[in-house]
Protein backbone atom coordinates (compact mmCIF):
# COMPACT_ATOMS: atom_id res chain seq x y z
CA UNK A 1 0.00 0.00 0.00
CA UNK A 2 1.13 3.52 -0.54
CA UNK A 3 2.35 5.34 2.59
CA UNK A 4 -0.98 6.74 3.19
CA UNK A 5 -4.21 6.69 1.63
CA UNK A 6 -8.06 8.47 2.87
CA UNK A 7 -10.17 5.97 4.72
CA UNK A 8 -13.52 6.80 2.89
CA UNK A 9 -15.97 4.37 4.20
CA UNK A 10 -16.37 3.55 7.96
CA UNK A 11 -14.28 0.49 9.30
CA UNK A 12 -16.93 -1.04 11.31
CA UNK A 13 -20.41 -0.86 9.55
CA UNK A 14 -19.09 -0.01 5.62
CA UNK A 15 -21.39 3.47 5.45
CA UNK A 16 -19.90 6.17 3.77
CA UNK A 17 -21.82 8.82 5.73
CA UNK A 18 -19.09 10.08 7.54
CA UNK A 19 -18.34 13.63 8.82
CA UNK A 20 -15.13 15.20 10.37
CA UNK A 21 -15.04 15.93 13.72
CA UNK A 22 -11.82 16.84 15.06
CA UNK A 23 -8.40 17.74 14.02
CA UNK A 24 -4.92 17.72 14.80
CA UNK A 25 -1.37 19.14 13.76
CA UNK A 26 0.01 16.57 11.24
CA UNK A 27 3.26 14.25 12.78
CA UNK A 28 5.57 11.82 12.62
CA UNK A 29 4.61 8.33 13.52
CA UNK A 30 4.24 8.90 17.32
CA UNK A 31 6.93 6.30 18.08
CA UNK A 32 9.77 6.49 15.79
CA UNK A 33 12.18 8.01 18.30
CA UNK A 34 15.49 9.00 16.74
CA UNK A 35 19.08 8.91 17.58
CA UNK A 36 20.31 12.44 16.97
CA UNK A 37 21.92 11.93 13.96
CA UNK A 38 18.77 10.49 12.26
CA UNK A 39 16.67 14.02 13.65
CA UNK A 40 19.34 16.09 11.21
CA UNK A 41 17.21 14.93 8.64
CA UNK A 42 13.54 16.12 7.65
CA UNK A 43 11.05 13.86 9.20
CA UNK A 44 7.46 12.79 7.01
CA UNK A 45 4.20 13.98 8.61
CA UNK A 46 0.91 12.30 7.96
CA UNK A 47 -2.40 14.74 8.76
CA UNK A 48 -4.08 13.68 11.82
CA UNK A 49 -8.37 13.97 12.01
CA UNK A 50 -11.33 12.08 12.83
CA UNK A 51 -13.85 11.01 11.52
CA UNK A 52 -17.66 10.38 12.90
CA UNK A 53 -19.61 7.49 11.19
CA UNK A 54 -23.45 8.95 10.94
CA UNK A 55 -24.75 5.73 10.51
CA UNK A 56 -23.52 3.29 13.57
CA UNK A 57 -21.59 6.36 15.26
CA UNK A 58 -18.47 4.72 15.41
CA UNK A 59 -14.89 7.38 15.75
CA UNK A 60 -11.96 6.44 13.18
CA UNK A 61 -8.97 8.53 11.80
CA UNK A 62 -9.61 10.16 8.48
CA UNK A 63 -6.01 9.05 7.20
CA UNK A 64 -4.68 5.87 7.18
CA UNK A 65 -0.33 5.12 7.51
CA UNK A 66 0.84 2.25 6.16
CA UNK A 67 1.53 -0.11 9.65
CA UNK A 68 5.04 -1.42 8.32
CA UNK A 69 5.59 2.24 8.97
CA UNK A 70 4.10 1.88 12.03
CA UNK A 71 4.78 -1.26 13.39
CA UNK A 72 7.51 -3.26 11.67
CA UNK A 73 10.53 -0.33 11.40
CA UNK A 74 12.37 -0.95 15.10
CA UNK A 75 9.50 -0.03 17.33
CA UNK A 76 10.45 0.59 20.72
CA UNK A 77 6.82 -0.13 23.14
CA UNK A 78 7.20 -3.11 25.28
CA UNK A 79 4.48 -3.69 27.60
CA UNK A 80 7.07 -5.40 30.02
CA UNK A 81 8.56 -2.47 30.51
CA UNK A 82 5.60 -1.26 33.15
CA UNK A 83 5.06 -3.12 36.30
CA UNK A 84 1.07 -1.68 36.20
CA UNK A 85 0.75 -3.31 32.70
CA UNK A 86 2.51 -6.50 34.15
CA UNK A 87 0.24 -6.97 37.05
CA UNK A 88 -2.73 -5.51 34.90
CA UNK A 89 -2.24 -8.87 32.70
CA UNK A 90 -1.61 -11.07 35.55
CA UNK A 91 -5.06 -9.51 36.51
CA UNK A 92 -7.37 -10.04 33.04
CA UNK A 93 -5.66 -13.96 32.58
CA UNK A 94 -7.36 -14.44 35.95
CA UNK A 95 -10.47 -12.61 34.91
CA UNK A 96 -10.77 -14.56 32.03
CA UNK A 97 -10.23 -17.43 33.68
CA UNK A 98 -12.84 -16.84 36.33
CA UNK A 99 -15.35 -16.10 33.93
CA UNK A 100 -15.55 -18.55 31.46
CA UNK A 101 -13.66 -21.58 33.31
CA UNK A 102 -10.56 -23.60 32.63
CA UNK A 103 -10.15 -25.88 29.85
CA UNK A 104 -6.72 -28.08 30.52
CA UNK A 105 -4.03 -27.98 27.88
CA UNK A 106 -6.04 -25.56 25.96
CA UNK A 107 -4.17 -23.14 24.01
CA UNK A 108 -4.13 -18.88 24.25
CA UNK A 109 -3.90 -17.05 21.29
CA UNK A 110 -2.51 -13.56 21.82
CA UNK A 111 -3.14 -11.17 18.92
CA UNK A 112 -0.71 -7.87 19.11
CA UNK A 113 1.35 -10.04 21.94
CA UNK A 114 4.35 -7.62 21.78
CA UNK A 115 6.69 -9.04 24.41
CA UNK A 116 5.07 -12.01 25.53
CA UNK A 117 3.97 -10.32 28.87
CA UNK A 118 0.29 -10.80 28.71
CA UNK A 119 0.76 -14.91 27.37
CA UNK A 120 3.42 -15.82 30.33
CA UNK A 121 0.48 -15.42 32.58
CA UNK A 122 -1.52 -18.08 31.12
CA UNK A 123 1.45 -20.11 30.30
CA UNK A 124 2.33 -20.70 34.03
CA UNK A 125 -1.14 -21.92 34.21
CA UNK A 126 -0.46 -24.84 32.69
CA UNK A 127 -1.70 -23.70 29.17
CA UNK A 128 -0.35 -23.72 25.78
CA UNK A 129 0.22 -20.49 24.17
CA UNK A 130 1.38 -18.50 20.64
CA UNK A 131 1.98 -14.91 20.46
CA UNK A 132 1.54 -12.81 17.19
CA UNK A 133 2.98 -9.71 16.78
CA UNK A 134 4.32 -8.00 13.71
CA UNK A 135 6.89 -6.20 15.07
CA UNK A 136 9.62 -8.64 14.34
CA UNK A 137 12.83 -8.08 16.69
CA UNK A 138 9.98 -7.88 19.65
CA UNK A 139 8.69 -11.32 18.32
CA UNK A 140 11.81 -12.38 18.50
CA UNK A 141 12.46 -11.46 21.83
CA UNK A 142 9.55 -13.12 22.93
CA UNK A 143 10.63 -16.00 21.40
CA UNK A 144 14.12 -16.31 23.14
CA UNK A 145 12.20 -15.52 26.64
CA UNK A 146 10.26 -19.11 26.06
CA UNK A 147 6.91 -17.20 24.20
CA UNK A 148 6.73 -18.62 20.80
CA UNK A 149 5.57 -15.79 18.90
CA UNK A 150 5.17 -14.81 14.92
CA UNK A 151 6.68 -12.02 13.68
CA UNK A 152 3.79 -11.16 11.07
CA UNK A 153 0.39 -9.43 11.36
CA UNK A 154 -2.76 -11.41 11.96
CA UNK A 155 -5.24 -11.66 9.52
CA UNK A 156 -7.39 -14.55 7.91
CA UNK A 157 -4.46 -16.46 6.29
CA UNK A 158 -2.81 -16.44 9.13
CA UNK A 159 -4.91 -18.24 11.33
CA UNK A 160 -5.80 -20.64 8.94
CA UNK A 161 -2.03 -21.78 9.38
CA UNK A 162 -2.35 -21.46 13.03
CA UNK A 163 -5.53 -23.76 12.65
CA UNK A 164 -4.05 -26.47 10.52
CA UNK A 165 -0.54 -26.24 12.90
CA UNK A 166 -2.32 -26.43 16.47
CA UNK A 167 -6.05 -26.18 16.57
CA UNK A 168 -8.53 -23.91 17.27
CA UNK A 169 -7.76 -21.50 20.32
CA UNK A 170 -9.84 -21.90 23.38
CA UNK A 171 -9.14 -18.11 24.36
CA UNK A 172 -7.89 -15.75 21.76
CA UNK A 173 -7.35 -12.27 23.60
CA UNK A 174 -5.87 -8.97 22.47
CA UNK A 175 -4.68 -5.96 24.19
CA UNK A 176 -4.91 -2.53 22.57
CA UNK A 177 -4.50 -4.22 19.27
CA UNK A 178 -8.15 -3.86 18.19
CA UNK A 179 -7.64 0.25 17.66
CA UNK A 180 -4.39 -0.87 15.03
CA UNK A 181 -5.75 -2.13 12.46
CA UNK A 182 -6.92 -1.12 9.10
CA UNK A 183 -8.89 -4.39 7.88
CA UNK A 184 -10.37 -5.22 11.20
CA UNK A 185 -13.36 -6.95 9.25
CA UNK A 186 -10.54 -9.58 7.91
CA UNK A 187 -9.06 -9.80 11.29
CA UNK A 188 -12.18 -11.00 12.85
CA UNK A 189 -12.85 -13.13 10.07
CA UNK A 190 -9.35 -14.80 11.56
CA UNK A 191 -10.78 -14.80 15.09
CA UNK A 192 -14.04 -16.56 14.20
CA UNK A 193 -12.12 -19.53 12.31
CA UNK A 194 -9.30 -20.20 14.89
CA UNK A 195 -11.88 -19.53 17.80
CA UNK A 196 -12.94 -23.40 19.69
CA UNK A 197 -16.94 -23.48 18.72
CA UNK A 198 -17.46 -22.99 22.94
CA UNK A 199 -13.89 -20.28 22.89
CA UNK A 200 -14.11 -16.80 24.14
CA UNK A 201 -12.39 -13.62 22.12
CA UNK A 202 -11.39 -11.26 24.67
CA UNK A 203 -10.00 -8.04 24.04
CA UNK A 204 -9.64 -4.71 25.62
CA UNK A 205 -9.55 -1.21 23.69
CA UNK A 206 -9.97 2.35 24.66
CA UNK A 207 -13.02 3.01 25.28
CA UNK A 208 -14.48 6.75 23.65
CA UNK A 209 -15.85 7.47 26.50
CA UNK A 210 -13.48 7.98 28.53
CA UNK A 211 -11.52 9.45 26.03
CA UNK A 212 -14.43 12.21 25.52
CA UNK A 213 -14.73 12.55 29.78
CA UNK A 214 -11.16 12.65 30.60
CA UNK A 215 -10.11 14.72 27.04
CA UNK A 216 -7.75 12.68 26.20
CA UNK A 217 -7.26 13.86 22.96
CA UNK A 218 -3.59 12.32 22.74
CA UNK A 219 -4.77 8.81 22.07
CA UNK A 220 -5.34 10.42 19.03
CA UNK A 221 -2.53 9.33 16.68
CA UNK A 222 -1.77 7.36 13.48
CA UNK A 223 -1.12 3.72 15.51
CA UNK A 224 -4.72 4.38 17.03
CA UNK A 225 -6.90 4.20 13.87
CA UNK A 226 -10.25 3.27 15.46
CA UNK A 227 -11.63 5.01 19.02
CA UNK A 228 -14.32 2.37 20.38
CA UNK A 229 -17.57 2.72 21.52
CA UNK A 230 -19.67 -0.67 22.19
CA UNK A 231 -22.51 0.36 19.75
CA UNK A 232 -20.41 0.35 16.71
CA UNK A 233 -19.01 -2.60 18.05
CA UNK A 234 -22.03 -4.60 18.63
CA UNK A 235 -23.45 -3.92 15.14
CA UNK A 236 -20.31 -5.20 13.97
CA UNK A 237 -19.81 -8.61 15.43
CA UNK A 238 -23.12 -8.87 14.67
CA UNK A 239 -22.95 -8.95 11.02
CA UNK A 240 -19.96 -11.53 11.65
CA UNK A 241 -21.95 -13.45 13.17
CA UNK A 242 -20.60 -13.37 16.71
CA UNK A 243 -22.09 -11.90 19.96
CA UNK A 244 -20.97 -9.35 22.31
CA UNK A 245 -21.49 -11.30 25.29
CA UNK A 246 -19.49 -8.86 28.20
CA UNK A 247 -18.42 -5.52 28.83
CA UNK A 248 -16.28 -4.46 31.65
CA UNK A 249 -14.67 -0.90 31.68
CA UNK A 250 -10.82 -1.36 33.54
CA UNK A 251 -8.73 1.87 34.41
CA UNK A 252 -5.74 0.68 31.87
CA UNK A 253 -4.69 3.55 29.13
CA UNK A 254 -6.96 5.63 30.93
CA UNK A 255 -10.26 4.46 30.57
CA UNK A 256 -10.68 1.47 28.50
CA UNK A 257 -12.98 -2.03 27.68
CA UNK A 258 -12.72 -5.23 27.71
CA UNK A 259 -15.33 -7.16 25.46
CA UNK A 260 -15.82 -10.67 25.36
CA UNK A 261 -17.14 -11.86 22.04
CA UNK A 262 -18.67 -16.02 21.29
CA UNK A 263 -19.83 -17.05 18.44
CA UNK A 264 -23.29 -17.00 17.54
CA UNK A 265 -23.27 -21.11 17.42
CA UNK A 266 -21.57 -21.19 21.00
CA UNK A 267 -23.63 -22.94 23.73
CA UNK A 268 -23.12 -20.11 26.17
CA UNK A 269 -24.67 -16.82 24.83
CA UNK A 270 -26.25 -15.40 27.77
CA UNK A 271 -25.29 -11.38 27.39
CA UNK A 272 -24.27 -9.29 30.76
CA UNK A 273 -26.60 -6.46 31.59
CA UNK A 274 -22.95 -4.86 31.98
CA UNK A 275 -23.51 -4.40 27.79
CA UNK A 276 -27.01 -2.36 27.91
CA UNK A 277 -25.17 -0.20 30.60
CA UNK A 278 -22.75 0.95 27.68
CA UNK A 279 -25.28 1.47 25.07
CA UNK A 280 -27.62 3.31 27.37
CA UNK A 281 -24.11 5.58 28.50
CA UNK A 282 -23.64 5.86 24.65
CA UNK A 283 -26.86 7.20 24.19
CA UNK A 284 -26.99 9.57 27.15
CA UNK A 285 -23.71 11.24 26.07
CA UNK A 286 -25.01 12.06 23.18
CA UNK A 287 -22.16 10.25 21.02
CA UNK A 288 -24.67 9.49 17.86
CA UNK A 289 -24.67 13.54 17.08
CA UNK A 290 -21.18 14.54 15.70
CA UNK A 291 -21.12 18.25 17.16
CA UNK A 292 -20.79 16.40 20.38
CA UNK A 293 -16.78 15.76 19.38
CA UNK A 294 -17.07 19.43 17.58
CA UNK A 295 -17.38 20.97 21.02
CA UNK A 296 -14.58 18.69 22.14
CA UNK A 297 -12.55 19.87 19.80
CA UNK A 298 -12.63 23.13 21.85
CA UNK A 299 -12.35 21.77 25.22
CA UNK A 300 -9.03 20.82 23.85
CA UNK A 301 -7.75 23.60 22.33
CA UNK A 302 -8.79 25.79 25.98
CA UNK A 303 -6.76 22.31 27.72
CA UNK A 304 -3.43 23.62 25.08
CA UNK A 305 -3.76 27.31 26.29
CA UNK A 306 -3.68 26.77 29.79
CA UNK A 307 -0.93 24.32 29.50
CA UNK A 308 1.01 27.02 27.18
CA UNK A 309 0.23 29.98 29.79
CA UNK A 310 1.57 27.76 33.36
CA UNK A 311 4.66 26.34 31.05
CA UNK A 312 5.25 29.52 30.26
CA UNK A 313 4.65 31.63 33.61
CA UNK A 314 7.16 29.14 35.05
CA UNK A 315 9.72 29.55 32.47
CA UNK A 316 9.27 33.59 32.82
CA UNK A 317 10.11 32.69 36.41
CA UNK A 318 13.65 31.14 35.76
CA UNK A 319 12.14 27.32 36.39
CA UNK A 320 13.22 24.55 34.82
CA UNK A 321 10.77 21.70 32.83
CA UNK A 322 11.08 18.53 32.24
CA UNK A 323 8.72 15.62 31.29
CA UNK A 324 8.32 12.16 32.28
CA UNK A 325 7.33 9.79 30.20
CA UNK A 326 7.98 9.66 26.14
CA UNK A 327 4.87 7.23 25.37
CA UNK A 328 3.39 7.60 21.40
CA UNK A 329 0.81 10.04 22.53
CA UNK A 330 3.20 11.99 24.06
CA UNK A 331 3.68 13.14 20.02
CA UNK A 332 0.55 13.97 19.63
CA UNK A 333 -0.44 16.29 22.75
CA UNK A 334 3.35 18.10 22.36
CA UNK A 335 2.80 19.03 18.65
CA UNK A 336 -0.45 20.02 18.99
CA UNK A 337 0.09 22.49 21.76
CA UNK A 338 2.80 23.72 20.18
CA UNK A 339 5.59 22.74 23.00
CA UNK A 340 9.03 21.60 22.56
CA UNK A 341 12.54 21.91 23.62
CA UNK A 342 12.20 25.73 24.41
CA UNK A 343 9.83 24.43 27.31
CA UNK A 344 11.11 20.69 28.17
CA UNK A 345 14.68 20.29 28.65
CA UNK A 346 14.82 16.68 28.35
CA UNK A 347 12.37 13.21 29.03
CA UNK A 348 12.65 11.02 31.87
CA UNK A 349 11.55 7.50 30.27
CA UNK A 350 11.80 3.84 31.59
CA UNK A 351 12.14 1.95 28.40
CA UNK A 352 15.92 1.33 27.80
CA UNK A 353 14.94 0.80 24.15
CA UNK A 354 14.01 4.71 23.81
CA UNK A 355 17.03 6.23 25.95
CA UNK A 356 19.71 8.02 24.91
CA UNK A 357 17.33 9.01 21.61
CA UNK A 358 15.08 12.36 21.07
CA UNK A 359 11.03 12.87 20.48
CA UNK A 360 10.08 12.57 17.07
CA UNK A 361 9.21 16.22 15.42
CA UNK A 362 10.74 17.95 18.80
CA UNK A 363 14.06 16.74 18.98
CA UNK A 364 13.99 16.62 22.74
CA UNK A 365 16.47 14.01 24.27
CA UNK A 366 14.85 11.24 26.11
CA UNK A 367 17.04 9.82 29.55
CA UNK A 368 17.02 7.25 32.71
CA UNK A 369 15.47 8.65 35.98
CA UNK A 370 19.53 8.73 37.07
CA UNK A 371 19.34 12.06 35.26
CA UNK A 372 16.58 13.04 38.15
CA UNK A 373 19.37 13.03 40.72
CA UNK A 374 21.98 14.02 39.11
CA UNK A 375 20.55 17.07 37.02
CA UNK A 376 16.86 17.32 38.34
CA UNK A 377 14.52 20.57 37.39
CA UNK A 378 11.71 22.52 39.02
CA UNK A 379 8.76 20.69 37.43
CA UNK A 380 7.57 17.46 36.03
CA UNK A 381 4.88 17.99 33.17
CA UNK A 382 3.42 13.87 33.04
CA UNK A 383 3.26 13.00 29.47
CA UNK A 384 2.63 9.32 30.43
CA UNK A 385 -0.89 10.36 32.43
CA UNK A 386 -2.16 7.30 32.95
CA UNK A 387 0.92 6.18 35.03
CA UNK A 388 0.80 9.61 37.13
CA UNK A 389 0.17 7.82 40.47
CA UNK A 390 3.31 5.31 40.05
CA UNK A 391 5.24 8.19 38.50
CA UNK A 392 4.54 10.39 41.77
CA UNK A 393 5.16 8.01 43.85
CA UNK A 394 8.33 6.24 42.89
CA UNK A 395 10.05 9.88 42.50
CA UNK A 396 9.45 10.64 46.43
CA UNK A 397 13.09 11.77 46.20
CA UNK A 398 12.70 14.45 43.23
CA UNK A 399 9.46 16.12 45.43
CA UNK A 400 10.80 15.86 48.69
CA UNK A 401 13.85 17.91 47.12
CA UNK A 402 11.18 20.64 46.17
CA UNK A 403 10.35 19.21 42.81
CA UNK A 404 7.06 20.03 41.78
CA UNK A 405 4.39 17.52 39.06
CA UNK A 406 2.72 19.02 36.24
CA UNK A 407 -0.90 16.94 35.09
CA UNK A 408 -1.79 18.16 31.64
CA UNK A 409 -5.68 16.50 31.96
CA UNK A 410 -8.58 16.57 32.45
CA UNK A 411 -7.62 19.66 33.51
CA UNK A 412 -4.00 21.17 33.68
CA UNK A 413 -2.87 21.04 37.60
CA UNK A 414 0.50 21.13 39.28
CA UNK A 415 0.85 19.28 42.46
Amino acid sequence: MPATYERKDCRLCRSTDLVRVMSFAPTPPGNQFLTVEESEQEEETFDLYVMHCQNCTHLQLGVVVDPEILFQRDYKYVSGTSPVFVQHFKDYAAWILDEYGIAENGLVVDIGSNDGTGLRCFKELGYRVLGIDPATEIAKEATAQGIPTLGEFFNSQLAKKIYDKHGRATFITSHNTCAHVDDLEDLMRGVQMLLAYDGVFVFEVGYAVDVYDNVYFDTVYHEHVDFHSVKPLVMFFDRLDMTVVDVVRVSTQGGSIRVAVRKKSSPNLQISDRVQACLNLEQEKRFQDPRTFLAFSQRINDIGAELRRTLNELLGAGKRIAAYGAPTKSTTLLTHFGIGREQIEYIVDDNPKKQGLVSPIHHIPVVSNDVLKSDPPDFLLILAWNFAEPIMANNQEFAQRGGQFILPMPEVKVV
